[in-house]
């Protein structure tokens, strides 16, 4: 889960970012040694202003957006690719402004590990 302030918006904090992968343990056998497609989900949720307390409440956050990347079976399952995609979709389909879209990608960036180069 990755939280996007935005403290410039008044009437809302910002944004969070809850991605969802098909770990390998949840496939069946028969699928682990066969090529099998997965998957990276990535639900973008508006975060609302901090309570009387300066909490954030995470149960108010409210989903605007939702993107799914699959992996087709015969290439590699690469997390950061996988990422990358449902991101962008998400984005998309939230319809948020370029200003938004472009702070979302600096802190995404900036809180994730690169794949090794080989």
């Amino acid at each position: 889960m990755i939280i996007v302030t935005n403290p410039d918006a008044e009437d809302k904090v910002g944004f969070v970012l809850d991605f969802e992968h098909q770990p390998i343990n949840q496939l069946s056998e028969f699928m682990r040694t066969e090529k099998t497609a997965r998957y990276t989900k990535c639900i973008i949720s508006q975060l609302p202003k901090p309570d009387e307390e300066g909490k954030f409440r995470m149960d108010k956050a409210v989903p605007i957006g939702e993107g799914k990347a699959t992996c087709s079976k015969h290439d590699n399952y690469v997390r950061f690719i996988g990422r990358k995609i449902a991101l962008s979709r998400a984005m998309k389909a939230a319809r948020l402004s370029k200003e938004e879209r472009t702070k979302i990608w600096m802190e995404y960036l900036s809180k994730v590990r690169f794949p090794k180069q080989s």
